[in-house]
């Protein structure tokens, strides 16, 4: 009688650990489904982020090289204008010491 009672005890204890290991099991599944969840969602904001930030570059770096050569060619030109204005005046300047 003793026998069977401590078999049922033994039996009820493993019951009970059995049932406490699949409370585990099932606590760490949902853990891990939220921690999947969660690395999803990051991964999904940092793409997000990267792209954002990629066009943005890129219509920054395409403002700056549009106003560099925007730049570059106004410049080109005054030098282009100067230097005209400089020869010609040269060429009046010649002009009179010959006819003079």
């Amino acid at each position: 009688s003793k026998f069977n009672a401590l078999q049922r005890k033994l039996h009820q204890m493993a019951f009970k650990f059995n049932s406490c290991m699949q409370q585990y099991d099932s606590r760490l599944a949902d853990a891990d489904a939220r921690i999947t969840g969660c690395e999803v969602n990051i991964s999904e904001q940092l793409n997000h982020a990267t792209s954002k930030f990629a066009t943005s570059a890129a219509k920054h770096y395409n403002s700056v090289t549009e106003y560099a050569s925007q730049t570059f060619a106004k410049f080109q030109s005054n030098i282009n204008d100067y230097t005209e204005k400089v020869l010609a005046t040269q060429r009046s300047k010649i002009m009179d010491m010959h006819t003079a």
